[in-house]
């Protein structure tokens, strides 16, 4: 298993974790490494949704990357805000406990749930969530490439 979390970087910085292109580099070095073993193996990619931090576009943005990548989550995190945690005083506070910075916290049950059906995109119980994303991010445009065998215009 490996943890990326996911792929927006100040999302990431939220996290404490390094910026997605060490992700990336690992991943190429674990291709390459298997490659020269001959060997098929995979990685299992561990995602949280609804981080302090990210916004409905950044978990958009997580969507997006994971589709380019065909990768397909079965099972992620929802943040949990948990005592003594950097992020559980975030998740609270709505600032940076070290900086004073503003942080973005998706508190709503609504949108922690379109949060994990982006990620979750080919889950088709979370077409009705990511639909109702789309709309509201303004990209609506992009329901053919979420939904490439469903009418737009009908309500799942």
């Amino acid at each position: 298993k490996v943890a990326p979390e996911h792929c927006v970087d100040h999302v990431l910085r939220v996290m404490n974790k390094p910026n997605h292109r060490v992700y990336e580099r690992f991943c190429a070095k674990f291709r390459d490494t298997n490659k020269k073993l001959q060997k098929d193996q995979y990685l299992v990619n561990y995602f949280i949704s609804a981080h302090p931090g990210s916004s409905l576009r950044d978990a958009l943005t997580l969507s997006l990357h994971l589709k380019k990548r065909k990768i397909h989550p079965e099972q992620i995190q929802d943040f949990i805000p948990l005592p003594m945690m950097l992020a559980g005083c975030i998740y609270y506070t709505e600032k940076h406990p070290f900086t004073k910075e503003n942080i973005y916290v998706p508190k709503t049950f609504r949108e922690r749930k379109m949060h994990r059906a982006l990620i979750q995109y080919r889950n088709p119980r979370n077409r009705k969530l990511i639909r109702e994303a789309l709309s509201l991010l303004g990209k609506e445009s992009l329901l053919k490439e979420y939904m490439p065998h469903s009418n737009p215009a009908l309500k799942a």
